[in-house]
């Protein structure tokens, strides 16, 4: 098993259990590092170092080619967390703070810096002081650099094996506020060598014509006031909301707070929440049966129902711009495809087998018969990340390469983060703090025509902008695209209302944007899924893996799935054991480029 010289909450299945032991074969003829050919007849195999047509970004990965490395697929923490920050609240899970400070260093310059963090865990293997140690460590640590204004919070958590796991930061600054959100734990392994996204706007302070509030202002005052901050902290936070103008937000915010939520919030968490913004919105009829796709880095305890009956079902809402619903489409795992590593990629990556420690996957939970249809591999090709390992968590619906939706969060696979209903649909029982954002057609459109468009509270390094292809480069659209574009427009612009609360009227002869990946759209136009929307524009999701996914072939000893609790033979990428000690996740300090 894993020596762990520290131990990690994510990888606290690696302590104290004996691994089974288990042979794992060469490389498959067809695994290669090459970028698919699927990918390279789109003439977009690689980036084109620009991030104004994506919606988020891939966190920057050592070891990886330079290509896959520009932008949206190149960004780097200390490119966001900079400039002259007034106050700063960061929330993660795991928090390195040498770390922290030598990649983010003027974080030192902030009036106070507030750490919302998940350093804990239930008092087994003795792990409950080594995380003590390390809450106290972050103090000395900040004491040290002189950071004299250190806030350092444990939200509370009322219900057992829950964790705080959302990772996000909100900065202020003179102009305005930045709201982030991302899925890398602060420690150097998360921000180096794993594939992990991004999402970032600004907000400027409210005007005499902004409206009084918004949904996203509501969403993120909700989410801060269940943190039950300090008192200066909480009024800080507060006031923060109050004073800027949100209704510009291209994402909604999926938030799971701990706790047994019922009457008007039943649908405000979790899985319901998804559930209820997607029922809301008006999609093309091609998506009506389109699969799903779930990718994550951890997996709870599922049981078939929970993840048929009620995740799936919740993932399935919308409405068909021909009528009717989009529905859950195909029965099993070719409606619903779950993309999770194999031993083989975790092998053979950048950590090799220590890469494994942030997949916290059990054999118990892996290894349920009844998901082994559902696997599909991590792949990777799209954004050259076929050997950094994925603590990214990503959710959509697709057809061909075009998304209706997508969701970037830091919620796994699990009843604990996504929550399970009860007493015959009226409670919803969630564990974990989680957070994360969801990007819709609509509400890209409703932000492309606000008058806030493009602010930055950092002008020398402006946030990604939209950009619009030439409309002579499109195909003629399918009749029901352009429907389903014109009712999501349609339905932003009756979201707005009359401006007091949410965003102004969108104009209501634009269609909405559309969602592609990287691999959609060929130079000729000639392929299938290059249809487009003549006036429309495409903005490219940089999802790091291939749509559809591969599923596992069963036959092939290779095409097994991780399980973090499995002692595997044989050397890795790096010449290492499985057996070999993996060094603590803390005191490291970010290299020069």
């Amino acid at each position: 098993m894993f020596k762990l010289q520290s131990i990690s909450a994510e990888a606290k299945f690696l302590a104290g259990t004996k691994r089974p032991r288990s042979t794992t074969a060469g490389p498959p003829a067809e695994e290669t590092d090459r970028t698919p050919a699927a990918v390279i007849d789109t003439g977009q195999s690689q980036p084109d170092g620009s991030d104004d047509k994506a919606c988020f970004q891939l966190l920057y990965v050592r070891g990886i080619p330079d290509w896959a490395n520009r932008a949206p697929g190149g960004c780097r923490l200390q490119d966001i967390v900079h400039g002259s920050m007034k106050w700063v609240l960061a929330s993660n899970f795991m928090v390195d703070m040498t770390w922290l400070l030598s990649a983010c260093p003027q974080l030192l310059q902030a009036h106070q810096l507030v750490i919302v963090h998940g350093e804990r865990t239930p008092d087994r293997h003795g792990a409950i002081h080594i995380y003590m140690l390390q809450v106290a460590a972050i103090k000395a640590v900040a004491a040290s650099a002189g950071l004299a204004n250190l806030v350092v919070h444990a939200p509370p958590l009322p219900v057992p094996f829950g964790t705080y796991h959302s990772k996000a930061f909100m900065i202020e600054y003179e102009s305005g506020v930045r709201v982030v959100v991302h899925t890398a734990n602060l420690i150097y392994v998360d921000c180096n060598n794993k594939s992990q996204g991004l999402w970032h706007q600004d907000f400027p302070r409210k005007s005499e014509t902004s409206p009084t509030t918004s949904e996203f202002e509501q969403e993120l005052a909700d989410y801060l006031k269940a943190l039950r901050l300090p008192q200066a902290a909480a009024q800080k936070a507060e006031a923060l909301c109050k004073q800027h103008e949100f209704s510009s937000a291209r994402v909604h915010l999926i938030i799971s707070c701990p706790g047994y939520h019922s009457g008007p919030a039943l649908k405000k968490y979790g899985h319901l929440r998804v559930q209820a913004l997607l029922a809301r919105e008006t999609f093309p009829a091609h998506f009506q049966g389109a699969p799903l796709v779930a990718q994550f880095s951890s997996l709870g305890s599922l049981d078939e129902r929970w993840l048929s009956s009620e995740f799936r079902v919740s993932l399935s809402a919308g409405l068909s711009s021909s009528g009717g619903r989009l529905g859950p489409g195909a029965a099993g795992a070719e409606g619903l495809q779950l993309i999770w590593p194999t031993v083989w990629e975790i092998r053979n990556s950048v950590e090799g087998w220590r890469g494994g420690a942030s997949v916290p996957g059990p054999a118990k939970n892996v290894n349920k018969p009844f998901l082994q249809p559902y696997w599909h591999k991590w792949g990777g090709e799209p954004w050259g990340r076929q050997k950094a390992m994925p603590h990214i968590k990503s959710y959509t619906r697709y057809k061909d390469q075009q998304v209706a939706w997508f969701i970037l969060a830091s919620h796994n696979l699990s009843k604990a983060a996504w929550g399970a209903v009860q007493k015959q649909g009226t409670q919803l029982f969630i564990r974990s703090f989680e957070l994360g954002v969801m990007f819709l057609p609509s509400l890209e459109a409703r932000y492309r025509q606000h008058p806030n468009t493009g602010f930055s509270c950092t002008p020398q390094t402006p946030p990604a902008q939209p950009s619009t292809e030439d409309a002579s480069t499109c195909n003629e659209a399918p009749a029901d695209a352009v429907a389903g574009s014109a009712a999501a427009a349609a339905a932003a612009a009756a979201a707005a209302g009359d401006g007091k609360q949410g965003d102004e009227p969108l104009a209501q002869n634009l269609p909405a944007p559309e969602f592609w990946t990287s691999q959609a759209g060929t130079d000729d136009g000639s392929e299938g899924d290059s249809r487009s929307i003549s006036r429309a524009s495409r903005l490219i999701m940089p999802i790091p893996y291939m749509l559809p996914p591969r599923p596992y072939r069963s036959h092939m000893a290779t095409d097994q799935p991780w399980c973090v609790d499995v002692e595997y033979t044989g050397v890795d990428s790096l010449g290492r054991s499985i057996n070999d000690p993996v060094a603590s996740f803390y005191g490291h300090v970010q290299p020069p480029d």
